[in-house]
């Protein structure tokens, strides 16, 4: 049983408790923005039509297993930039995050490649109608070519960022660019050009290549490290 100590909580000085906050909150604030994205974009696609929602419902739970390796490297590079930031080699911090860049479009391009090839046969185990069926496998075609750019961003804003301390930053790169550019296009492309699903989904992309840029962009200046525990 972990026994904590009453000294060991007075060490906890209130610069590190503003420190933590500073940063706690805006992952929560991007959490949350996230979520409720997600649940917008449902809320399109289902006005599209009945088996609109469905073939993007089938295509994301396909796609998610394929973006599980982002999550997992974000994991990894938030620990070891992290770590080296804290311990104040910036210049370390600098290269794990490039070389997870690096990792992720490399990475990224294999996955897209596997499922490119497997989408019919894969698609092919759900039971649904045949128009619903073609449009899955269009849907996670594209989502094929998009896997690159979205593992790198799942790795430059949940690992990289974040675990430079740059939270405020991560959570304007994936806020803005989905509710000022994802949300407003699929509604768009829903309502206003009224395109087929797989069409709004292509549209929606344009999302991730703002997020990559802006990602990319943070990365080159440096700006985001940031040691929130030196001299507390």
């Amino acid at each position: 049983m972990l026994r904590i100590r009453i000294k060991v909580l007075r060490t906890v000085t209130s610069e590190l408790f503003k420190r933590v906050i500073a940063t706690m909150i805006p992952v929560i604030l991007n959490e949350i923005c996230w979520g409720l994205g997600f649940a917008v974009y449902s809320v399109a696609y289902g006005r599209i039509s009945t088996e609109a929602f469905a073939a993007v419902q089938i295509t994301n739970n396909i796609t998610n297993l394929f973006l599980v390796a982002g999550f997992g490297m974000a994991s990894a590079s938030a620990i070891m930039v992290g770590h080296v930031i804290g311990a104040g080699e910036e210049h370390k911090a600098k290269e794990y995050a490039w070389k997870f860049v690096r990792l992720c479009l490399l990475g990224g391009v294999v996955l897209g490649a596997a499922l490119y090839f497997i989408a019919p046969a894969v698609a092919n185990l759900f039971e649904v109608t045949a128009d619903v069926l073609r449009t899955a496998i269009i849907i996670l075609n594209i989502n094929a070519f998009i896997i690159p750019i979205r593992l790198t961003n799942i790795v430059s804003i949940v690992g990289i960022l974040r675990g430079g301390g740059d939270a405020g930053f991560a959570f304007k790169a994936e806020g803005l660019t989905m509710w000022l550019i994802g949300v407003p296009l699929a509604f768009i492309g829903a309502f206003v050009l009224k395109l087929d699903v797989q069409w709004v989904v292509l549209l929606v992309m344009a999302e991730e290549l703002a997020k990559m840029a802006a990602s990319v962009i943070r990365l080159k200046s440096d700006k985001w490290i940031k040691n929130v525990v030196i001299e507390v």
